[in-house]
């Protein structure tokens, strides 16, 4: 379970950007607008890459825990 971790949180990060713009494609000029929520949403979904940790940091953790989990199956 641990292994799945930095996966998951890799690909939500990237999934949410992706998923944000075809909802401001979707409402088209109204997705622009500051007077809907959706660019206040964008703004949060643009952190979550950065507040999950780079894509380096994730597969170090991923490596990481892969390793631990090779040397505890060793004993």
């Amino acid at each position: 379970m641990r292994l799945l971790t930095p996966i998951l949180k890799l690909f939500t990060a990237k999934e949410c950007m992706w998923v944000m713009s075809e909802g401001i494609e979707m409402f088209g000029a109204l997705g622009y607008l500051e007077d809907s929520s959706i660019p206040r949403i964008a703004r949060d979904a643009q952190v979550t890459p950065i507040w999950e940790g780079t894509t380096n940091t994730l597969v170090h953790d991923f490596l990481t825990t892969l390793a631990k989990d090779k040397t505890n199956l060793a004993y």
